[in-house]
This record gives C-alpha cells, sequence and structure tokens, in this order.
C-alpha cells in the first residue's frame, strides 16, 4: 500500500473506501444525529423514531461492513466504476433522508403525509387529487389505527415544541 507523504493524505484503500461510500457514511453520521436526538424523548413516544433509526443505522453498517469485506478480499472492484448503481441509489438515499427529516420535524403522522404527498406527487407524477387523497388516507389510517384504537402515543415532532 502507497502512502503519500502529504499530512493528512489518506491511504490509497481507505480514499477508495471512502469516495465509495461516502454517501452512505453521510447518512450514517445524520441518522446517529437523529438516535441521539431520540434519546430525550419520553419511554412511550420514543419507540417509533427510535426503531427507524436503530434499523436504518443497523442496515448501513451492514452495508459499509460488506463493501469493505468485499472491497479488502479485491471482489468486485473493477478498473471502471459502475456510475449506474450510484445514480439509481441517490433518489432512495434523497427520499429516506426527506422522510426521516419530516417525521423528525413535523412528527410521524403529519411526516409521513407530507412525505407520501411529496413522493407521489414529485417522483411517481401522481396527479394532485390522487395524491391528496392517498396522503390523507394515510394519516387517517395511522391516526385511527396507532393513535385511537391502540391508544399509542404518536411522536409529535421538535416543532410541536416550538408551539
Amino acid at each position: 500500500m502507497k502512502v503519500s507523504n502529504r499530512p493528512g493524505a489518506m491511504p490509497g484503500f481507505w480514499r477508495n473506501y471512502w469516495s465509495r461510500n461516502r454517501i452512505t457514511i453521510f447518512l450514517g453520521v445524520v441518522t446517529c444525529i437523529f438516535l441521539a436526538d431520540s434519546l430525550q424523548l419520553g419511554r412511550a413516544s420514543a419507540w417509533v423514531p427510535r426503531s427507524i433509526l436503530l434499523t436504518t443505522l443497523s442496515l448501513i453498517v451492514l452495508l459499509l461492513g460488506r463493501e469493505l469485506r468485499g472491497q479488502s478480499a479485491g471482489a468486485g472492484v473493477t478498473a471502471i466504476p459502475d456510475t449506474k448503481g450510484i445514480v439509481s441509489i441517490v433518489p432512495a438515499v434523497g427520499w429516506i433522508g426527506a422522510m426521516l427529516m419530516m417525521v423528525w420535524l413535523l412528527g410521524v403522522s403529519m411526516g409521513l403525509m407530507l412525505f407520501c404527498f411529496s413522493y407521489l406527487r414529485w417522483y411517481a407524477n401522481e396527479s394532485w387529487v390522487m395524491s391528496g387523497v392517498l396522503a390523507c388516507g394515510l394519516g387517517l389510517f395511522i391516526q385511527g389505527v396507532f393513535g385511537l384504537l391502540f391508544k399509542m402515543p404518536l411522536y409529535q415532532g421538535v416543532l410541536s415544541a416550538l408551539t
């Protein structure tokens, strides 16, 4: 392994690993920040965001571990990077990040409604009416089943503390 003499330079293996996985590493750092913020929640309302964030974090760690194991063994490393896979995953990572941000800021019910509407309207190109009806239906389902039927307190979001 060739090591550069420049101060702060990363060895070639880690530089390649960083350049191939920087989006995943960024998503992992953001997930850790959200998870740390969810530690201040009460026990009853914290299980939903914590379970989502812990699942997301475990999948990120699994993905990075598989990439590290495959890259260290030399498997799957090609001379020309596969940009088709990267281009197809960027919108998915962006939409997942947007959903986590909306749930964190607005709460489970409102965040998922806004996410559903935004995704259907601007990514899936559904009509305004269909997007609105499906988003409202999702909100009614979440509030009806989890809020009223199961009497579970749903996470209200950090913006609800400002009111």
